[in-house]
């Protein structure tokens, strides 16, 4: 009988023991490691990576093989990728819609989904939920969006917050979280990606840019833009720049710990700016990331992000100091190919550190767009004059103008990889549907104060003439860069003018220089300072 009693007391005290650690192990999230035999793939959008049954997998190196949410937030999956990470046979010819995949002795098929890419080479994907049908797994999706897992066995809500929990320590927080809690720069670039938006990196009065450096193995960032990046303020003192931001002050002097000092311009080191903001960090060579959230094992994400940097422009040219700015603007073109007209034209113009904006013509960018590229990266100011020039269009209904405006913008997008941000119509003629129309379009109007008329006298000594003689500070100068007399003649007007201390810059720049901020829809014919007091009046 005692030994009966013994053996009891022995069971109660192995139950006494092992009950805490069993319990300890569901609180900590191991529930599914320790009972259950279930098969879990865990996929992030965004992200090349997967988490298959608590461990890290990949679906290639390529950040193509990314898993994405389709329009509709439906969740695709790389089929190359998937079947080959988890040992899957995979049957596709190429040209079927479907591909079969099989596993052990289960064989399904699913339907392709081509990627919208230019890339032949690109993956095709599979709907997740069309690859757990397949298999028949169990899907869900996280309350976010972001995660989806895939099961042989039912995922109660519990279950799928630890999982997605422990998927974020394995491959990374999604990369969509990170783009919107990030700063990405680039050395070069006056630009830096703020939550997701381009944002530049200027000084207060939005006159000079500034760009990031690399030196040795840092990457300094310029103090001047700071305010601009972080959304805080500057404010200049005895020698010493604080820059504000939340709850945060920095200040900095040229002889602060991490700073430099290259062509008068003070650059910080961006390390030291994020451990004084309390950011991690990330990024290789030209590219660094600063943000609130952890890029821990977010590789794919990181790439991603990179990516998204190495897109960033270059640093645009500065305005030049000058006591009278004009803003030389050209209509119709371009003309000729990678030697012709238009790009002898900006020879010209780069020689001369002159600026100009181009209202191109869609029907002409079909034909001569080879020297495209050079618009943004010289410094001048992409315009939209129509698609196919179509006469005045006040004399069309309202969609027609629409689609002649948005048809060009997104062929000039096409060529610069950015739309255009002004707009002038045939003839400069307006009513209310061209302007409500520039505005659906997001574009300002831009008109002119002094016609050279080059059209029709095509004359190069009547067009100098005419634009030494009446450009004043302030004025948009209408020409064409259809023919060599107007070449001509405003590169000699340049030349003049240029010795009386004017500058020439875009449109942008006039109005930015004239502190005045277009508007879309609206109608702009100079930046003369009596037309910006009434501009800025008008405000008010």
């Amino acid at each position: 009988m005692k030994w009966k009693i013994g053996a009891v007391l022995m069971v109660i005290v192995f139950f006494l023991a092992i009950v805490p650690t069993v319990i300890s192990g569901v609180g900590a999230g191991n529930f599914t490691d320790i009972f259950s035999s279930a098969q879990q793939l865990v996929v992030e959008v965004g992200n090349n990576n997967a988490m298959l049954s608590g461990q890290k997998i990949s679906f290639g190196d390529d950040i193509q093989n990314a898993v994405y949410a389709d329009e509709t937030g439906e969740i695709m999956l790389p089929i190359s990728g998937t079947a080959q990470a988890m040992g899957m046979e995979l049957s596709w010819d190429g040209s079927a819609p479907n591909a079969k995949l099989t596993k052990d002795d289960k064989t399904f098929d699913v339907n392709i989904v081509y990627p919208q890419t230019n890339d032949i080479n690109a993956p095709v994907f599979m709907s997740a939920k069309n690859f757990a049908d397949g298999m028949g797994w169990t899907y869900k999706v996280s309350e976010n969006g972001y995660f989806a897992v895939l099961s042989d066995k039912e995922t109660n809500d519990k279950t799928m917050s630890k999982l997605c929990d422990k998927a974020t320590e394995q491959i990374g927080i999604p990369k969509d979280m990170l783009v919107k809690s990030s700063l990405i720069f680039r050395a070069g670039s006056d630009k830096v990606i703020k939550n997701g938006e381009e944002v530049t990196l200027e000084d207060s009065n939005g006159l000079t840019t500034y760009a990031p450096i690399v030196d040795g193995d840092n990457y300094y960032l310029p103090v001047n833009g700071l305010a601009a990046a972080f959304g805080g303020t500057s404010s200049e003192k005895d020698g010493k720049t604080t820059i504000s931001i939340g709850d945060k002050s920095i200040e900095i002097t040229e002889n602060s710990d991490n700073v430099i000092v290259k062509e008068d311009i003070m650059y910080i080191s961006a390390k030291t700016i994020a451990e004084k903001m309390d950011y991690t960090t990330a990024g290789t060579g030209d590219i660094f990331m600063m943000g609130e959230l952890s890029y821990g094992n977010a590789d794919s994400q990181v790439s991603a992000l990179t990516a998204m940097g190495e897109q960033l422009p270059d640093q645009a040219p500065p305005i030049p100091k000058a006591d009278a700015y004009v803003a030389l603007t050209f209509d119709d073109g371009p003309t000729g190919g990678s030697e012709g007209l238009t790009a002898r034209l900006l020879n010209g113009l780069k020689e001369r550190n002159a600026h100009a904006t181009f209202f191109m013509c869609g029907y002409r960018i079909k034909d001569f767009h080879t020297h495209m590229d050079r618009y943004l990266a010289e410094g001048h100011e992409l315009g939209n004059h129509t698609m196919d020039h179509p006469g005045l269009l006040t004399k069309k209904t309202y969609d027609v103008i629409v689609e002649q405006i948005q048809s060009n913008s997104d062929l000039i997008n096409s060529y610069c990889g950015e739309g255009p941000t002004v707009f002038r119509p045939v003839g400069g003629d307006v009513n209310d549907d061209v302007k409500k129309a520039a505005k659906a379009c997001g574009l300002p109007i831009i008109n002119w104060s002094v016609d050279t008329l080059d059209w029709r006298y095509r004359d190069a000594e009547r067009i100098k003439n005419v634009i030494v003689e009446n450009a004043k500070d302030g004025d948009i100068v209408l020409m064409h860069d259809l023919r060599d007399c107007t070449l001509e003649g405003v590169l000699n007007a340049i030349d003049i003018l240029s010795e009386k201390g004017y500058a020439f810059v875009t449109v942008e720049e006039l109005a930015r220089i004239k502190g005045v901020e277009m508007k879309a829809g609206e109608v702009y014919t100079n930046f003369r300072n009596s037309t910006v007091q009434k501009l800025l009046t008008s405000k008010t």
